[in-house]
């Protein structure tokens, strides 16, 4: 497994770990499902998605020797989708607690990668297909790792 899909499994195997441990809103269809491509408005599961696509990955070579820092910059798109607006909120708005809170919890993805941050989350109606029930948040993450290649 490349270095790439090493920081990509590690991050998805975190977010859903936590998704699994969080607490939800009673009546809630259950944790969220963890994918890695956008859905269609259709295909929003009842119980919320969160999205984490390949993202875009650019290396940098590290003076002496060959190794490279790699800056890894991932998407990760939140849907959750409920007739009630409020309790569609606490929903998104757990998930992407969620998410953020592994860039303090767990910097390392256990040892996947070197860092990660959050560079911005954003909540404002990122829903899918402009659907009235379908509501999301947007978080943009970056990690860091050094690898001996950039195609390792």
């Amino acid at each position: 497994m490349s270095s790439v899909q090493a920081a990509l499994t590690a991050l998805r195997s975190a977010v859903t770990t936590r998704l699994a441990a969080a607490t939800w809103p009673i009546g809630w269809a259950g944790t969220p499902l963890v994918e890695d491509a956008d859905p269609s408005d259709d295909e929003v599961p009842e119980q919320g998605l969160v999205v984490i696509p390949p993202g875009a990955v650019t290396f940098e070579i590290v003076a002496f020797g060959p190794v490279y820092e790699a800056k890894h910059r991932v998407s990760v798109m939140v849907y959750v989708r409920d007739t009630d607006a409020s309790k569609r909120d606490t929903v998104r708005d757990t998930i992407v607690k969620e998410i953020c809170s592994l860039a303090t919890l767990d910097q390392s993805l256990g040892g996947a990668i070197e860092t990660m941050d959050i560079a911005s989350n954003d909540r404002d109606n990122l829903g899918a297909s402009g659907s009235e029930v379908t509501d999301g948040a947007l978080i943009a993450i970056e990690m860091t790792y050094t690898t001996t290649s950039p195609a390792a």
